[in-house]
């Protein structure tokens, strides 16, 4: 592995894309601070934003456009940060005021090895926000959350412990708790606040951080990692014009809260990467997730479709917990039914879903013009999708049955299911005990509780 001293920073980085290489910065040459187990490089801002706006001095204006946070910069949600201290504003965003609901209706209580697992990040991540910004705080709501898509994950993939690639970390708890279960991880995102934060949550649990917005490689030079080491690849290391030359295999992929929310064109060099990826894993990879993220731009069946496109195929779809798999895979188990003729999702053309998310966008476009327009039609369109959730999409099946990855889903969420005996109370009991009274509540759950919003 090519992972560098803190501190000590290439001159020549970037071989992703077939363009001359070039200095990196003078500022790049600020010492990053070492931060956890692993004494990988805490990040800093300057680092963080003289190394990206390098990089993308080299980019044609498709690539910027497509790796931009699209869904962020509609919503006017804050995806940037300044400064070091402005980092504390994402220590449990994006599922505020969802705890009751995590507890009672997702999980349905925790296992006493998730409970664990709550109890030994609570305290990393407390530690570590009263060491650098001087405040108590823990991330429950978000921490639940990633609990969540960790069970289905280790149902997938049983006692064994393939590489998982995370796109879109969100905070970087589901990383932790990968990582601390033995998987070894890959993790990108676009987004800069959360990427700054995601390294820090990173240095906390892995062994070995492979930091590549300051390390030499991309995704072209980087191979699957061992057990308890993190590669972290900002976006400008992630592009590639030849994916085919990508080595990197990953038995996992998992994209939560993210896809719907990508740029169209982000999704579908995702679908390119993914489909790479996967197949380089012996046997197939598979990508597993636990939510397709808002639809405001994007529906669950145009991201489908696009995967589809590239070869992988949604075989499970329900409420928090979906999967998609490699063609090859489910025209084989087909080949096997007593019934040859599987059917599988259909993805033929229908011109108002062909022509939809075009709409959206072309309306999106115009609406950026309007702001209290833009506003009021998101607010609309917020208030239908808590009315009613999406249906499920069509999965592939045969007349003997469903894919027999869906089946272990619904197996396995069972028998998850029946040893989840702590609740909320206990949750609660361990947070005052920590905190030696009631827990301290971040700026947002306090606003939103004022407003009386519920997520």
């Amino acid at each position: 592995m090519f992972h560098m001293a803190p501190g000590i920073l290439p001159k020549k980085i970037y071989p992703c894309l077939p363009s001359p290489r070039y200095q990196l910065p003078a500022t790049l040459n600020k010492k990053c601070r070492p931060l956890g187990p692993c004494g990988g490089a805490m990040l800093n801002v300057e680092t963080y934003d003289a190394a990206e706006s390098a990089a993308a001095e080299r980019f044609s204006n498709r690539i910027l456009q497509a790796f931009y946070p699209e869904m962020f910069a509609t919503l006017g949600y804050p995806a940037r940060a300044r400064h070091e201290d402005q980092l504390r504003r994402y220590i449990d965003v994006m599922h505020e005021t969802r705890t009751q609901f995590n507890m009672e209706h997702l999980l349905y209580g925790l296992t006493e090895d998730e409970f664990e697992l709550f109890k030994q990040i609570t305290r990393l991540v407390d530690k570590h926000a009263t060491q650098q910004f001087g405040i108590r705080a823990h991330p429950t709501a978000a921490l639940l959350r990633a609990i969540h898509a960790l069970r289905i994950i280790k149902i997938v993939t049983g006692p064994e412990r393939p590489v998982v690639l995370e796109v879109g970390p969100g905070c970087g708890y589901l990383a932790m708790l990968l990582l601390m279960e033995g998987y070894p991880y890959v993790g990108t995102d676009v987004v800069q606040a959360f990427y700054l934060y995601q390294n820090r949550m990173l240095s906390l649990a892995a062994s070995n951080l492979v930091e590549l917005a300051v390390d030499d490689g991309d995704i072209l030079t980087i191979e699957s990692p061992r057990a308890g080491t993190a590669i972290h690849i900002p976006w400008w290391k992630w592009v590639t014009l030849t994916p085919d030359s990508v080595k990197l295999s990953a038995g996992i992929m998992t994209c939560n809260h993210v896809l719907c929310e990508m740029h169209s064109h982000s999704l579908a060099y995702l679908a390119r990467m993914a489909r790479r990826i996967l197949s380089n894993h012996p046997g197939g990879g598979k990508i597993v997730f636990e939510n397709w993220g808002y639809n405001l731009l994007h529906s669950h069946e145009s991201v489908s479709n696009k995967f589809a496109e590239y070869g992988l195929r949604l075989c499970h779809d329900e409420y928090a917990m979906s999967a998609l798999v490699l063609a090859e895979e489910v025209e084989a188990w087909a080949g096997q039914q007593q019934q040859p003729s599987a059917v599988v999702q259909d993805t033929t053309s229908k011109p108002w879903v062909d022509h939809w998310p075009r709409l959206r966008r072309h309306v999106g476009a115009v609406l950026h013009h309007f702001p209290t327009l833009k506003r009021a039609a998101v607010m609309a369109v917020q208030g239908m999708s808590q009315i009613r959730q999406p249906e499920s999409l069509p999965v592939v099946k045969s007349p003997s049955g469903v894919y027999p990855l869906s089946r272990q889903l619904t197996v396995g969420h069972k028998e998850v299911l029946d040893r989840a005996t702590i609740q909320l109370p206990e949750l609660r009991a361990f947070l005052q005990t920590h905190f030696g009274g009631e827990p301290p509540r971040l700026q947002d759950d306090v606003f939103l509780d004022l407003i009386g919003v519920r997520f």
